[in-house]
């Protein structure tokens, strides 16, 4: 049985929403329900995790890889959602089930672009399809040069 996990890439004023659990960050979304369009369970998870209504921008096509995909999902779909000037308030996961050891959703942040080390490899990869998206439908958005300075930039270590 496929199980798949849907997503938005959420920019606003030049910041990414992220859900965060006890230690770590996410894209907000979750487990797509029978009956549902990915586009569906995509606004459905946004409504339940940050409390607003969005509009799928596009789909955002991307190789799937065992890196990018939670343990529990086999496969994935990633949405640019926009929320306009909607202001986002934690909600809930109705599929989380605190176990002690780690809370799916314990609250939103926005990420500025420019706070390079916050994002991980992970995060600049999922904004490296983003962008490569965008190059190849001809849209450029207020936030691209901005994103294309966080994953043009390589890491000091």
């Amino acid at each position: 049985m496929v199980k798949t996990r849907v997503q938005a890439i959420i920019i606003q004023n030049n910041c990414v929403l992220f859900g965060y659990g006890k230690d770590h960050h996410f894209f907000i979304g979750g487990g797509l329900e029978e009956e549902e369009t990915p586009e569906e369970a995509t606004l459905r998870e946004l409504k339940e995790e940050a409390r607003v209504n969005g509009t799928i921008l596009f789909r955002i096509r991307e190789p799937a890889s065992p890196e990018q995909l939670a343990s529990s999902y086999n496969a994935h779909v990633t949405f640019l959602v926009d929320i306009q000037d909607r202001i986002p308030l934690l909600g809930y996961d109705p599929e989380e089930t605190d176990t002690g050891d780690q809370i799916s959703l314990a609250g939103l942040q926005l990420i500025p672009l420019d706070r390079k080390e916050l994002f991980t490899e992970i995060d600049k990869q999922y904004f490296r399809y983003l962008m490569a998206e965008c190059t190849h439908k001809g849209l450029e958005y207020p936030w691209c040069k901005a994103m294309r300075h966080l994953i043009e930039e390589k890491s000091q270590i």
